[in-house]
């Protein structure tokens, strides 16, 4: 049998050379353990440091494909050294590139397993922190989640297809046919999730929050999904809206920035009126009111005369609902009271009257 030699620093038996080998794939393997250890660590350190546990759980979705990257490329280099110090033989250059080969794809769908994982924390740790009123875009964030793995695992099956020299222009100028037709095909139906994704994103509505479109429309928002929004109407029916029509609507939203509202009682009195005292006791019925009413919240309501009528002095009163709802409540209860209080002071509050003078000729 033909003796091999190998000079692999500066020895030649193939046997030290081999447990040379070993022992440097041992140590390969402690400093992948050591990295792993140290990465365990970290995640406890950011969690205890910061008080969130999103720090851990990125690092856990990174720490495994990263350890398997940094394990393949460190044997990949003690397989290159070893090969490179290998006497001259046509298999060595070939067997070499096929290992570097299949380091760079294995490197490329690890990094591709670590990006979808880390957008999986992300997009979970969102869906976690959500409030009762971010609930609409439960909905619609797991389908951005799932696309965005798809997006992740085709760019690194092109990417390996393009470092294996496969050429990939065909497959894309196919993907872009395709996927032109596909866009035409369901084009209403992207509209409707680009129009939902952006009533989530940009915070216009939530379920809960009770709106007035620009055709007179009104109700409550009970769900936001992908293609349509659901509202509940006043009279206790469910409308689906399609989510292109509703982000091209001019929208009033009861609730947004906050759902206490303002409510405007407008009342005239006669031009024989006292009006220091009927600004008086209208301020104290307001505020009887609103301390007593529990929709109401508890200000000082306002008070300005308004302008000359044709038969009273009109004025109005300011205050503030809890919210769209108790608006109504609010503004009836105060109608009543100022009324009452009027008749019982005898303001008086007249008819649309004219007055005629007539010239007497005689």
């Amino acid at each position: 049998m033909k003796e091999i030699s190998i000079d692999f620093l500066g020895v030649s038996d193939i046997w030290v050379i081999l447990i040379l080998f070993v022992f440097f794939l041992f140590i390969l393997l402690l400093l992948v353990f050591a990295v792993n250890l140290v990465l365990i660590r970290l995640g406890k350190l950011i969690e205890k440091n910061t008080g969130q546990k999103i720090g851990a759980d990125v690092v856990k979705s990174i720490r495994r494909p990263l350890i398997a990257i940094l394990f393949f490329q460190c044997l990949y280099w003690l397989l290159h050294y070893f090969i490179e110090s290998a006497p001259s033989n046509a298999i060595w250059p070939s067997l070499l590139g096929q290992t570097n080969t299949i380091v760079v794809i294995c490197t490329i769908f690890l990094g591709s397993i670590s990006l979808v994982s880390l957008s999986r924390v992300l997009f979970n740790t969102y869906l976690d922190r959500m409030t009762e009123k971010d609930l609409g875009s439960a909905k619609i964030l797991p389908t951005l989640r799932r696309l965005t793995t798809i997006v992740v695992y085709v760019l690194a099956v092109m990417l390996s297809f393009d470092y294996m020299g496969i050429a990939i222009s065909p497959i894309l100028a196919g993907f872009g046919i395709g996927g032109l037709a596909l866009a035409l095909a369901v084009q209403p139906t992207l509209s409707n999730f680009f129009a939902g994704t952006y009533l989530v994103s940009g915070n216009v509505i939530t379920p809960g929050d009770f709106v007035e479109l620009e055709n007179g429309f009104r109700g409550y928002v009970t769900e936001i999904g992908w293609r349509s929004t659901r509202l509940r109407t006043p009279f206790n029916n469910s409308v689906v809206i399609p989510n292109s029509r509703l982000s091209d609507s001019m929208i009033t939203n009861y609730n947004n920035p906050d759902a206490p509202i303002g409510v405007l009682i407008e009342c005239g009195v006669s031009y024989d009126s006292d009006l220091n005292f009927v600004e008086r006791i209208a301020l104290e019925v307001a505020q009887s009111v609103v301390q007593d009413l529990p929709e109401a919240i508890n200000d000082t309501p306002w008070f300005s005369f308004s302008h000359f009528g044709e038969s009273n002095i009109d004025f109005w009163v300011w205050v503030t609902a809890k919210d769209y709802v108790s608006s109504f409540k609010l503004k009836s209860e105060i109608i009543k009271a100022i009324h009452s209080k009027f008749n019982e002071e005898g303001v008086t509050i007249n008819y649309p009257v004219r007055t005629v003078y007539m010239e007497n000729e005689g």
